[in-house]
């Protein structure tokens, strides 16, 4: 009981040191130029299982991180402004939307579902780029059309997603909090279609 107590401490410490470090992280790119880099890095050390299993220094989990991000913003180069862009867009219309009842019972859900679409193929992009060597166009198309090729998990994705924005209308600090542990599910349903697809293999 006391190891898994541990754990699931440990679990927790990390989802919230990691969450801090992405946020940091798009902080540091001023949004445009850190949302994608920082997205990229924090999937990468979700991917680790030391990470969470082994008790890594944080020191250590700050220096990884700081060096993926950089890696992830000379990777994806000027389209690291592609996805910031489309989700800023995306979400101030959910903002105006939200002034007008009419507007809102029109519109919200539809605005709702292309944010949580924008999200899922971001975090697609940066997911297909810590395991392929295809070029970035090709990466960006995998994203955009991963419903197609993954159907289930993008849909559990989306429910995910969805559940987690209609939370954070209400509590805005959750964003900040669970942002972290919501990308890591995410992954490990992306992670999980293609290992049935026969797509990617991680040890």
């Amino acid at each position: 009981m006391t190891t898994k107590m541990m754990k699931g401490l440990n679990y927790l410490v990390m989802f919230v040191l990691l969450n801090l470090l992405w946020a940091v992280g798009i902080v540091c790119g001023l949004f445009f130029g850190g949302l994608v880099p920082s997205t990229y890095a924090l999937i990468k050390l979700c991917q680790d299982r030391e990470l969470f299993d082994g008790y890594a220094a944080y020191w250590q989990v700050v220096k990884r991180f700081c060096s993926e991000w950089l890696t992830g913003l000379k990777a994806f180069r000027l389209s690291v402004l592609l996805f910031p862009a489309a989700l800023l867009v995306t979400y101030l219309d959910i903002l105006v939307v939200q002034q007008n009842s009419l507007m809102k019972a029109l519109f919200l859900w539809p605005a709702l579902l292309l944010l949580c679409y924008l999200l899922l193929a971001m975090v697609q992009f940066c997911y297909v780029q810590t395991v392929s060597g295809d070029s970035l166009k090709a990466k960006l198309l995998a994203a955009l059309t991963a419903p197609l090729l993954l159907p289930v998990e993008s849909l559990l994705s989306l429910l995910v997603f969805g559940s987690f924005f209609i939370l954070c209308l209400r509590f805005n600090w959750l964003f900040f909090v669970l942002a972290a542990a919501v990308l890591f599910v995410t992954c490990k349903l992306l992670e999980n279609g293609y290992r049935k697809k026969g797509l990617v293999v991680h040890e």
